[in-house]
């Protein structure tokens, strides 16, 4: 998911963990119920090329501003110091 956010894409997920909670939907992807494929048919016919661009758009700035590298190796130091810290 964030791999396709970093490349302006929008994603299409099921409901169920990790990518349910990265996804906002119709704001930088759509969500469906895992296992519902008329659901998921429903929702991919519903989605129009000017909402699919710009749902890809929010998903950059998303990528840009939650998992940068810079945020990642702040929660990695942090991570470290707390493992030190409590062993």
């Amino acid at each position: 998911v964030i791999e396709a956010f970093c490349h302006g894409k929008p994603v299409i997920g099921s409901n169920l963990g990790g990518i349910a909670e990265i996804i906002d939907e119709n704001i930088n992807g759509i969500k469906f119920e895992a296992g519902n494929y008329s659901q998921l048919t429903l929702k991919i016919k519903n989605l129009s090329s000017e909402n699919t661009v710009k749902m890809g758009k929010n998903a950059r700035l998303k990528a840009e501003k939650q998992y940068n590298s810079t945020l990642h190796y702040e929660k990695l130091i942090n991570i470290y110091k707390f493992m030190t810290e409590t062993y």
